[in-house]
């Protein structure tokens, strides 16, 4: 086999690799049947087996030895792509599921889907995405100054300082943040002001991309039960669940 061939067959190996890391990113969007990404993975292991095959039967001599090894580097080049869809997705797994609270399905959720009708990573709408709340301050004129600073601190990005944002009042408007991520890398925080009449419409103040570091930081801050599903069938799930315990 000439020099040229053997390129081919490597090129072809490359772009396999290629092709399943980006079948492992989709993995956990589910944008196709669980059965099209396993067809797809073991096809792309198929495809590059016989390449390796092709390139090393001359060298090694053996057959048998030349199709063991070709088998060995296709599962290599499958656990590759998996460990570049993980790092490149911030250290979550396609298998790694996010936590939904039981009680998930709140008017805040309602509200939250209104201000914020699409993703701003992935550009779909918020089905299968999780919101928590980051921090909260009072907004009045005499705790204008301390708004102004919590506004400045998610312009700025200084999430760990968010945690000093708890102060809430029933009886007054508040602004609240809010961390919003789904099944990508990326999320978005949402800076909104929530008055506390209730036909009173929020307002979206703020609205600022996560980086998949950025969510790492921002998850650390927050309890895993403060999670809550975005889907808009959530309170149809969770009505359902109720009525069949009982």
């Amino acid at each position: 086999m000439g020099t040229t061939e053997k390129t081919f067959l490597a090129v072809m190996i490359l772009l396999g690799v290629c092709f399943q890391v980006r079948l492992w990113g989709e993995w956990g969007r589910r944008k196709y049947r669980k059965g099209f990404y396993v067809f797809a993975l073991t096809f792309c292991c198929v495809i590059e087996a016989r390449a390796a095959d092709a390139i090393w039967v001359d060298r090694i001599g053996s057959h048998t030895l030349s199709v063991a090894i070709s088998m060995a580097a296709a599962l290599a080049c499958i656990c590759i792509a998996f460990w570049i869809a993980r790092v490149w997705s911030g250290g979550r797994g396609p298998y790694t599921p996010m936590i939904m609270s039981p009680q998930s399905s709140d008017p805040t959720s309602t509200k939250l889907r209104a201000l914020v009708p699409r993703c701003s990573v992935c550009g779909t709408d918020l089905s299968r995405h999780r919101f928590a709340q980051l921090a909260t301050t009072v907004a009045t004129e005499d705790n204008k100054h301390r708004v102004q600073e919590l506004l400045g601190r998610v312009k700025h990005h200084q999430w760990s300082a968010l945690s000093e944002y708890k102060d809430f009042q029933s009886d007054q408007n508040a602004v609240v943040v809010y961390s919003i991520t789904g099944p990508h890398s990326g999320g978005m925080v949402a800076l909104v002001r929530d008055p506390f009449e209730l036909y009173e419409p929020a307002d979206l103040y703020l609205l600022e991309q996560l980086s998949p570091d950025e969510v790492l930081v921002v998850t650390a801050l927050i309890s895993v039960g403060d999670w809550h599903d975005l889907s808009p069938d959530a309170a149809v799930r969770g009505n359902h669940a109720r009525q069949c315990r009982k």
